[in-house]
């Protein structure tokens, strides 16, 4: 597994939630949008989770006047998504929905609060109301596996090697949900484990292998990824 590509889907991950950085003098009254998805991640994977086909998003917001937090408790606060009403409410702060309710690869998530009402900087009450409007884009991924090979350069150098398929980013929050199916040069492995060992015969001129691995959800075929590497034994 390349270290670059880690990197890189980490990077990814991070920039699916980057907020601007609001400065401490800012006092216009402004909407901050964060989001949540709920997917399947790997154990020790720091990484933001990514939303695939069918998943929930929650999607969460904050208000700032005068650079307070404010509460929000009495304003209306609108929410659509790709232009489409999602929901309403006096005080909604939170709202969720599935990536199957809008078909669409990007979502634009807007908020909008109603007829706010805020105080200047010296505390007084303005006279004026005014809608406050923010939007925020979630993008749907496909779901992920990796073969994770701890062996330098794909170089196998001794009798057995153990390989293990990482997922990421499935619907199903319960690996137990996934299956998966191995193939070595072609010819399909029993087992559909998320592990797999190789035992290598002993061979004077190096060899190839093609491996490659497919995770899918039990429950739903299409949820599906596919990874391949090819290695070299060299004894």
């Amino acid at each position: 597994m390349s270290l670059k590509f880690l990197f890189a889907l980490f990077v990814i991950s991070i920039l699916a939630n980057t907020q601007p950085v609001f400065a401490q003098t800012n006092t216009a009254p402004q909407i901050i949008l964060t989001w949540q998805a709920h997917s399947y991640l790997p154990s020790g994977y720091q990484g933001k989770a990514l939303p695939p086909r069918d998943s929930t998003v929650d999607v969460y917001l904050e208000f700032l006047d005068n650079d307070k937090i404010m509460p929000l408790d009495k304003n209306f606060i609108r929410y659509e998504v790709n232009d489409r009403f999602l929901a309403a409410g006096v005080g909604l702060k939170k709202v969720s929905f599935t990536l199957n309710q809008f078909t669409a690869r990007n979502y634009v998530v807007t908020a909008t609060v109603k007829e706010y009402r805020g105080s200047d900087t010296a505390g007084d009450i303005r006279g004026d109301t005014k809608d406050i409007k923010k939007s925020v884009v979630i993008n749907r991924v496909d779901p992920l596996v990796v073969i994770n090979a701890p062996i330098a350069r794909n170089q196998i150098k001794t009798n057995t090697a153990t390989l293990t398929a990482l997922p990421y980013f499935f619907k199903s929050l319960n690996p137990s949900d996934l299956v998966f199916i191995w193939k070595v040069n072609n010819a399909f492995v029993e087992g559909f484990l998320s592990n797999l060992t190789l035992t290598l015969q002993p061979s004077a001129e190096p060899q190839t292998l093609f491996v490659s691995v497919t995770a899918a959800n039990r429950d739903n075929s299409v949820e599906s990824a596919t990874a391949s590497e090819k290695f070299i034994i060299q004894k």
